[in-house]
């Protein structure tokens, strides 16, 4: 009869390699830089704007820092530069002042490498003069 203290024979659950689907598809990114969040308030008469920090993102969501996070609703727009590059986004986690948000649409790995590599975070909160946000500096 064999050992039951031998795990080899038994299989041990931290050696096994966790299936596809709990792996993430994509690679957060480290970053910092500023966006506004944009949402309708009083029906949609009004619209309130907030200021966030983008923590970490990826083609899928990102992870943002604001002391307003209790104020801010389930479903939100997240504008980069002057309103250039908009993306809806779905909170799926709040912390005291850390909201983890989906994108609604898969972001182009481009824009986000870009936003990861920003190096001053307050440049994406005025005109971006990037081909990718639609703006092509004159010559």
């Amino acid at each position: 009869m064999p050992d039951a203290s031998n795990t080899s024979l038994v299989g041990n659950y931290l050696s096994r390699i966790a299936p596809k689907y709990e792996r993430r598809r994509f690679e957060r990114r480290k970053c910092a830089f500023m966006a506004r969040i944009l949402f309708t308030t009083k029906g949609n008469r009004n619209i309130a704007q907030y200021i966030v920090l983008a923590q970490d993102i990826s083609e899928v969501g990102v992870r943002l820092f604001t002391e307003q996070a209790k104020d801010i609703p389930k479903h939100f727009y997240l504008f980069v530069g002057k309103h250039q590059l908009g993306m809806g986004c779905i909170v799926v986690g709040r912390e005291k002042d850390i909201l983890r948000c989906e994108f609604i649409k898969e972001q182009p790995t481009k824009i986000v490498d870009h936003l990861a590599g920003v190096t001053n975070p307050n440049s994406t909160l005025g005109l971006i003069k990037h081909p990718l946000f639609g703006y092509v500096a004159p010559n």
